[in-house]
């Protein structure tokens, strides 16, 4: 089902969505958002980006924000600055998120700010799609990388907390 098809009180905490990205957009996919961004307390903004809910362009097949043929179930966040990291370990809790990643190298209103992708994608109860993109580049959680990166975003996240 469409997620312009649902009432406006179910997903009326994210009025950010234009009528336009609900109609490419998977219903259960935005009542779980909706439900993770009222259960995790993290204030979080969707992100303006093109492409960042849903996309139609050619080569998107394998992408969870792909609409072609299917409706999207994938979102880009800004979660509150500071709170990336919480925002992060608390996605990779909920059951309804097959693929969590952080974003490191992105930016919100001309500021670096770190983004989360979520999306809705099958998976087993031993692993999920987690991923850390910085850089430019894709670490996976297999990654030789993964954790020094992880633990440098940290590091990232204090410096810029304590300057606001």
């Amino acid at each position: 089902m469409k997620a312009s098809d649902l009432y406006p009180r179910e997903y009326f905490n994210f009025p950010e969505f234009k009528k336009e990205d609900l109609e490419h957009m998977d219903a259960d996919f935005i009542v779980n958002l909706q439900r993770f961004r009222s259960l995790s307390a993290i204030p979080m903004t969707p992100s303006p980006a093109p492409g960042a809910l849903w996309r139609t362009d050619t080569g998107c097949g394998q992408s969870q924000h792909c609409a072609v043929d299917r409706l999207s179930d994938a979102c880009d966040l800004f979660p509150a600055r500071g709170r990336e990291l919480e925002c992060f370990l608390k996605a990779l809790q909920f059951p309804q998120f097959g693929g969590v990643g952080l974003y490191a190298d992105t930016t919100l209103n001309g500021r670096r700010h770190i983004m989360i992708h979520l999306d809705s994608r099958p998976y087993s109860p031993l692993y999920k799609s987690v991923w850390l993109r910085a850089k430019g580049v894709y670490h996976g959680q297999m990654s030789k990388d993964f954790y020094k990166i992880l633990h440098d975003m940290h590091k990232s996240i204090d410096r810029v907390v304590s300057m606001i």
